[in-house]
């Protein structure tokens, strides 16, 4: 999938339009340099639109490839050569013709294409940009909490606004789900320093709720997990459940909302095994002095921080 510039089509037609204006005020011959920038302009045009994705039907693609090949027939590829171009130089009416005749036989086929063609447009959902609701929605998370997002999380984050912008809700809260879930495994591994036993909690959203309040999660945070659990998750686990685009709406502010506390939560608990970190740097550092040893330096620390937290020694 890819954003179509509806703007390429628009700037397309104004190159025709040039084109046409300069043959139909022709009597005779065409000097070259008056019309030779507009059709290369025009040819660039057809390539823009032509390019890979192409939202084209077969037919309005093969028009258009005509028109390039009749326009490259008189038009040098190189900007350079177009420079060098006589000033005397004409085009015979018929060569002109030809160009004409393809751009006319383009805009028929395109025509009757268009109605068939592969475009849509997306109406807004609710205070979110389109946009960024399909390619950037986890911009919700605060830029120092993102940094902490697991890669899957992001993903599933990302696929959610796509799905809720193209009126996909179940999917949306699917993806939602699975980015929380992500998100509780991280939590529980900050709160213990073990990843889950999924042997024994097998994937159960309510056991694994219940595991971080056994290892003293937040109490806001496992409340607004249970909230979710029943409201959202799962009944989109029925497959005669279709979730309403208003409540996908609504679900998105919670998931966003609730990882964001774990997150923040994941950050506290890593902030504290710093001065831990620090006591091993000191020691580290008088051990090696009295050794007659270079003391670690700010490269090599930072190289032991982006290793993540240890246990304590």
């Amino acid at each position: 999938m890819q954003q179509l510039n509806v703007h390429d089509y628009y700037e397309l037609g104004k190159h025709n339009d040039a084109i046409e204006n300069v043959v139909s005020k022709a009597e005779g011959p065409i000097l070259l340099k008056s019309i030779v920038w507009s059709l290369f302009l025009a040819r660039w045009g057809y390539n823009t639109i032509l390019a890979t994705p192409c939202a084209l039907l077969p037919a309005s693609q093969r028009a258009a490839h005509v028109v390039v090949d009749a326009i490259s027939a008189i038009v040098p590829e190189a900007v350079e050569e177009i420079f060098a171009i006589d000033a005397n130089a004409t085009i015979a009416p018929y060569s002109i013709g030809s160009i004409t005749d393809s751009i006319k036989n383009f805009e028929t086929i395109l025509k009757n294409d268009m109605p068939e063609m592969s475009t849509f447009a997306v109406t807004q959902i609710g205070i979110f940009r389109t946009e960024d609701l399909i390619y950037r929605s986890y911009l919700q998370i605060d830029e120092d909490l993102r940094k902490l997002l697991e890669p899957l999380a992001l993903e599933d984050i990302t696929q959610a606004g796509k799905c809720l912008a193209f009126s996909l809700p179940t999917a949306s809260a699917f993806h939602l789900s699975r980015a929380i879930e992500t998100c509780m495994n991280q939590y529980y591994e900050a709160l213990t320093g073990n990843p889950f036993d999924l042997s024994s909690v097998a994937n159960n959203w309510g056991v694994k709720t219940q595991a971080l309040k056994d290892n003293g999660a937040d109490a806001k945070i496992t409340e607004f997990l249970i909230h979710i659990r029943r409201a959202y998750r799962n009944p989109i686990t029925h497959p005669d459940v279709i979730l309403e685009a208003g409540e996908a709406l609504a679900l998105f502010p919670q998931a966003i909302s609730v990882i964001s506390m774990m997150l923040a939560a994941v950050k506290a608990l890593r902030k504290d095994e710093q001065p831990m970190l620090e006591g091993l740097y000191s020691g580290l550092t008088a051990s090696m002095l009295e050794a007659g040893l270079e003391p670690l330096s700010l490269e090599a620390r930072e190289d032991i921080d982006s290793e993540g937290p240890r246990e304590p020694l």
